[in-house]
C-alpha cells in the first residue's frame, strides 16, 4: 500500500507496518517465531525475511510466521506457502485484505483452519514517510487468514483489537 499524502492510500507503496497495538496480542497468541514479508524498519518479529531473502523462498515448516504481505496480485502465493507450510508443522498467521468476491478467497482462506475478520480499520504506519502514521484506516475490510497443522475445518470469527 502506498500514500500520496498523510491521508490517502494508494498501489503505489507496499511496505506500510501493522499497528503494534494490532499486533500484540496476536504474538500473545501465537509467540511468532519470524515475520515473512518485513524490513529492519517495519518487522514485527526478531527475525524477519525481507525482499532480498524473499520469504516466499524460505522454509515455513515448524515455523510460527506472521506474515502481512504486499497487498497486491500475489497474495495468493504468499496463502499457499502457509497453507503447505501447514502440512509441515507450521503456523501461518496473515493480514491481507477480505476479498471474499475472489476465487482465491473461497479456494486458499475458506481452507483454512481460521478466518477472522478484522472489526474496524486499523490504521499502518509509512516508515518512508518519515514515521508517519496513516491518518485514516485502510478503506477496505481486513482480515486475518490462519493456517495451523492439523486444521478441523475453518472457523469463522471476529478480531477486535480496540479491546
Amino acid at each position: 500500500m502506498g500514500i500520496f499524502d498523510k491521508n490517502k492510500f494508494d498501489s503505489v507503496k507496499t511496505d506500510w507496518s501493522t499497528h503494534w497495538d494490532f499486533f500484540k496480542p496476536l504474538n500473545n497468541e501465537f509467540n511468532f517465531t519470524v515475520d515473512a514479508a518485513a524490513d529492519a524498519e517495519n518487522c514485527k518479529v526478531e527475525r524477519y525475511w525481507d525482499e532480498q531473502t524473499d520469504g516466499l523462498k524460505q522454509d515455513w515448516n515448524n515455523e510460527i510466521v506472521w506474515c502481512n504481505p504486499p497487498y497486491g496480485r500475489n497474495v495468493p502465493e504468499w496463502l499457499k506457502k502457509g497453507q503447505e507450510a501447514a502440512k509441515n508443522g507450521g503456523t501461518s498467521v496473515f493480514l491481507i485484505p477480505a476479498r471474499t468476491n475472489t476465487i482465491w478467497f473461497h479456494k486458499l482462506c475458506l481452507a483454512a483452519d481460521e478466518v477472522r475478520f478484522v472489526k474496524g480499520r486499523p490504521k499502518f504506519y509509512n516508515y518512508a514517510n518519515e514515521d508517519k502514521e496513516a491518518t485514516h484506516g485502510l478503506p477496505v475490510p481486513l482480515c486475518l487468514v490462519i493456517y495451523k497443522p492439523n486444521s478441523n475445518g475453518c472457523k469463522i470469527g471476529t478480531y477486535d483489537w480496540r479491546k
